[in-house]
């Protein structure tokens, strides 16, 4: 049985780990293309993009010594405040957790008794990743210059994060598909469809933090990736519905979520709230219509919010009994 705290918990984690995941890739892949050859000199067509080209561009001082300590904190500037809020959400998420199971001695059997199991495996990478993700934060946020090595030592946490936040969004669903047979959980689909809700969720964290720090550069790329994602979760979304429609099996917890009193929660909360209203905001068509001077970063942030927590309440209610908050 989940608890509204389990929920809770299932939300935050998710949406911490997708945007620590999401920060990590991005650090590793400015750090690559530093490795590349310099871009040519912008035509005359491009002048006027230049300020914004030149955020990313990485020092040519980099290219000739990428472990340069000159180059250590050459990332962008979304990536530090990013970070230690996906933390932050991170460390409520695991209070949840504890407060969740009411007694910190159930937490201590899993680090002191541990088995192969999902719960153990997330457990330790959610350990894993806060610890981690504190260190970058301490490393990026290094006022002397660091040793030559630390380069790599912040590259190679950067990858530990990445993969640890990937086991930390799979392993719920793993966890749920393993012990849903015969329910709308008992689909291989799932651990995709709650690993894309955690990205999607993760980068709507991200960009109302850019939205707060006033980053509208870093904010329209995380309107196109945002774009992306949920095109992927609705496609996703689509196929999971089609296959527990047309299985016997989960036709009662696909009737429950679709028709029964979880009905309204997951089409007007997860799909539209969550999937179609935030497509509609992002397109370019809409945004060019939209009045002068309005950002759409927290409007689209609160809806995505909204239909990550309706997703997981809904289709884990439909399968699962939810008592109420």
């Amino acid at each position: 049985m989940l608890s509204a705290l389990a929920i809770a918990y299932l939300f935050m984690g998710g949406a911490g780990a997708g945007a620590v995941a999401l920060l990590a890739a991005s650090d590793l892949l400015s750090w690559c293309r530093r490795w590349l050859p310099p871009r040519r000199a912008p035509s005359a067509s491009r002048d006027a993009r230049a300020p914004r080209d030149a955020v990313c561009r990485a020092p040519n001082a980099f290219r000739d010594d990428p472990c340069s300590s000159a180059n250590f904190n050459s990332s962008h500037p979304l990536f530090a405040p990013g970070m230690a809020v996906a933390t932050a959400t991170l460390g409520l998420a695991a209070f949840c957790l504890l407060a969740d199971l009411g007694r910190t001695d159930r937490a201590l059997i899993l680090f002191t008794r541990p088995t192969f199991s999902p719960v153990t495996v997330g457990t330790y990478a959610l350990a894993l990743l806060v610890i981690c993700s504190l260190a970058l934060i301490l490393l990026a946020n290094a006022t002397q210059p660091p040793p030559r090595w630390a380069a790599l030592v912040r590259r190679g946490l950067s990858v530990v994060v990445a993969v640890a936040a990937l086991l930390v969004m799979l392993y719920t669903g793993l966890l749920f598909f393993s012990i849903g047979t015969g329910t709308l959980l008992g689909s291989l689909l799932l651990p995709t469809l709650f690993v894309l809700s955690s990205l999607s969720t993760g980068n709507a964290l991200l960009l109302a933090v850019s939205y707060l720090l006033n980053l509208p550069f870093w904010g329209d790329r995380l309107f196109r990736l945002d774009s992306a994602i949920i095109a992927l979760e609705l496609l996703c979304l689509t196929v999971f519905l089609i296959t527990a429609a047309c299985d016997p099996l989960r036709a009662a917890s696909f009737s429950t979520l679709t028709q029964g009193p979880y009905a309204t929660l997951f089409w007007m909360g997860a799909v539209l709230c969550g999937l179609v209203a935030p497509l509609v905001l992002e397109s370019r068509r809409f945004a060019r219509r939209v009045a002068s001077g309005v950002n759409l970063a927290l409007p689209v942030a609160l809806l995505v919010f909204t239909g990550g927590v309706c997703l997981r309440y809904s289709v884990l209610g439909a399968a699962l009994p939810v008592p109420a908050a």
